[in-house]
């Protein structure tokens, strides 16, 4: 699939390939490329796509020429429907829920967050820890990205296969993560911005499959949120490796008489 845009509008063409119609032209194109298609449009389970059977590229991109921006930067109009590259803090990826060659990248920087959608081929799956915590250079197209279309409502950048998105400052590992104990006085924009941290400390308590509450040797009480394994043992000394996050939870309420579940029970949540 070549996604090409003329100035004004974006369009998929898709190669056609069949014994009447072999394909002719090169088939590394890169980003940037003017190239020149020839083909016919054709009709698949009732709708209408354009095909190409014919191409010529007329001179190659220079991605050199391509601003680079933070998060915030897709508020400025000057960078809608424009080839850019985003920088940021990987804090989150999904599979796609509608469509699994598409993979979500949630990255921040500062106090803004940015929504990357990257093509893949659903049949070679990713490693999400190669890119969790990790600084990263997404090459793509900025877009207003339509209601109701995936996950995310609002500007994104749309990018063409994970081998545009570069990573820049590698991700800490368990041996050169900092501790937690680092980010006791960070603001929460601060702490949400933050890159893997380790913390180590005793099982309180654990439950819903993935969930761990654990205090620390300085006697902070922290929430874990487990992407994988099982849940350790209570009283268990453990140490943990994650991006941390800020959590705001209302006053548990029991709902009857406007008292809360720690006036009811006599005692203080951890």
């Amino acid at each position: 699939v070549l996604t090409l845009y003329d100035g004004k509008s974006v369009f998929d063409f898709y190669e056609l390939h069949t014994p009447d119609t072999p394909y002719v032209g090169p088939d590394d194109f890169d980003l940037l490329d003017v190239v020149h298609l020839q083909g016919r449009l054709y009709e698949y389970k009732g709708d209408l796509y354009a095909g190409y059977d014919t191409a010529k590229r007329l001179s190659r991109g220079d991605r050199s020429i391509l601003p680079r921006i933070s998060p915030v930067d897709l508020l400025d109009s000057r960078y809608l429907m424009k080839m850019v590259k985003l920088g940021g803090l990987v804090r989150d990826i999904a599979y796609d829920d509608s469509d699994p060659n598409f993979v979500h990248f949630t990255v921040r920087e500062g106090t803004a967050t940015a929504q990357i959608i990257v093509r893949i081929d659903h049949r070679e799956p990713i490693d999400p820890l190669h890119y969790l915590g990790a600084h990263v250079l997404a090459t793509g197209f900025c877009a207003q990205n339509p209601e109701g279309l995936r996950r995310h409502i609002g500007r994104t950048v749309l990018v063409s296969g994970l081998e545009n998105v570069e990573i820049d400052i590698p991700h800490a590992t368990a041996e050169s993560a900092p501790d937690l104990e680092s980010l006791a006085t960070a603001l929460p924009q601060q702490i949400s911005a933050a890159g893997l941290h380790q913390a180590t400390g005793h099982v309180l308590a654990s439950w819903g499959g993935n969930t761990t509450l654990m205090r620390t040797a300085s006697g902070r009480t922290v929430r874990v949120l487990l992407q994988a394994g099982s849940l350790p043992a209570y009283g268990a000394h453990v140490r943990v490796l994650g991006l941390p996050a800020v959590l705001v939870d209302k006053v548990p309420i029991d709902g009857l008489c406007g008292k809360t579940d720690e006036d009811n029970l006599g005692f203080t949540y951890a």
